[in-house]
């Protein structure tokens, strides 16, 4: 009997969000889309004491199963999402989640550059390297970040 399968595609889509909702801090919204139109989710920015900052930024999660870390580190996007990426006024974070490790890799879309990153008439690649991976100081790096970008005090 043929019935419906959950595909692993689906399956590494909820870990990488999962997983990337667990490392943000209790005090920020992450909300998902009802459309996705090439970004997965929206996180709205509380502050420690709860109140809101009306700041935002929007995120692109990419799993993989590959299981060498050198084919994981890329992570290769159509030339339409660059273009899209570059319209939208609100900071993108891309997260490149690696189910092998069960690892996350965070960089700002801003962050892309021509001299080390591939940008071709296509397609463009990201490359995740190890000050990108998310260790106990990531979030206080990403937060320093948004800081710079929202002026938050």
């Amino acid at each position: 009997m043929k019935l419906p399968k959950r595909s692993r595609t689906h399956q590494l889509e909820e870990l990488s969000i999962d997983k990337f909702k667990s490392l943000l801090p209790i005090e920020w919204v992450y909300r998902t889309p009802t459309h996705d139109y090439g970004i997965d989710g929206e996180v709205e920015i509380f502050d420690s004491d709860g109140y809101t900052t009306g700041k935002k930024f929007l995120v692109q999660l990419k799993a993989t199963d590959e299981k060498r870390i050198d084919k994981a580190s890329k992570l290769r996007m159509g030339i339409e999402k660059l273009n899209y990426y570059q319209q939208l006024e609100q900071p993108i974070l891309i997260v490149r989640y690696m189910a092998e490790s069960d690892d996350i890799y965070v960089r700002w879309f801003h962050s892309l550059n021509p001299n080390k990153d591939k940008i071709s008439e296509k397609s463009f690649c990201m490359l995740f390297q190890s000050q990108h991976h998310w260790n106990d100081e990531k979030l206080e790096i990403i937060s320093h970040e948004l800081r710079s970008l929202f002026f938050i005090q």
